[in-house]
Formats: C-alpha cells, sequence, structure tokens
C-alpha cells in the first residue's frame, strides 16, 4: 500500500516538476520537486519491515490525537508498534502554510522584500565588493520600478 501511494506521489511530482520546467504550470519547480523527494522517501520506507505488532491494536487517529495530551506514553507505545506519519505531516504542513500566510498578511511582503534586501546589502562580501553592491543596488531598483515585488 505504501509502496504504490509513494510511486503515485514521485509520479505526480515529476509530471508537476517536468511541466513547471516547460512553463505550462509556472512557478511549480518547487513543489513538485518536494512531491518527487517525498514519492521516494515512501518508495525507500516501504522496504523497512514492519515492527512487531505483539497483538496490540492500533490506536485510531482521533485517539492518537486526543491521547497524546492526556497519556502520551500510550501513544508513543502504540506509534512504536504501529508508526504513521502522514496525519502528523498533514496538520504541519497546514499549521505552516497558515502561519507563513498569516505572517505575510501582517507584515506585507513588500515589508518582508525590503527587509531582506537590506539585510543582503549589509553583507561583508557585498560591502566589500563595490562592483557586487552595484549590481545589486542595480536589481533592486529595477524591481521596484517594476513592482515585481514577490
Amino acid at each position: 500500500m505504501n509502496r504504490l501511494a509513494g510511486i503515485i506521489v514521485a509520479a505526480v511530482g515529476l509530471v508537476i516538476s517536468v511541466l513547471a520546467v516547460l512553463k505550462v504550470l509556472p512557478g511549480l519547480t518547487g513543489p513538485g520537486v518536494i512531491l518527487t523527494l517525498t514519492g521516494g522517501l515512501v518508495i525507500g520506507l516501504s522496504f523497512v519491515p514492519r515492527p512487531n505488532a505483539d497483538g496490540d491494536e492500533r490506536m485510531s487517529t482521533p485517539a492518537t490525537l486526543l491521547s497524546i495530551f492526556l497519556s502520551p506514553g500510550k501513544v508513543f507505545r502504540n506509534l512504536r508498534r504501529h508508526p504513521r506519519w502522514l496525519v502528523a505531516l498533514i496538520i504541519m504542513s497546514c499549521l505552516s502554510a497558515v502561519y507563513f500566510n498569516l505572517f505575510l498578511y501582517r507584515l506585507t511582503p513588500d515589508l518582508v522584500t525590503n527587509y531582506t534586501i537590506d539585510k543582503s546589502l549589509e553583507m561583508s562580501y557585498v560591502q566589500n565588493n563595490e562592483k557586487v553592491r552595484t549590481s545589486m543596488e542595480r536589481g533592486v531598483q529595477k524591481l521596484l520600478r517594476t513592482k515585481r515585488i514577490l
């Protein structure tokens, strides 16, 4: 089951990556590569033998999420015998995306970009090399003129 899911995820990631490189789906090269690597990881982990269950029943996902706060020892013993991580990965990804979007909403993309540019100009290799500094400043001015920030 996991091997088939890994193959499907890797294939979808590969298709997305190829379409992004061909400019059919612009801007999705990174997510396509991540999907391909995740599929490869799932395929690789499918060859690892499962631990001995010892007749212990697998906890349901809602029971695991509730019990992690009430009796974490029981949950971790159950996860040792029945490892699974997909729900945790989905929850972490969703919370990370929500945090990132709220962060950008609060600070605005212009402020984040300007801060990054200012910090880049303060780096020692930029300050010590006038050619690099003028090139970066020209690029910043060009970006600001065209308003293609983020």
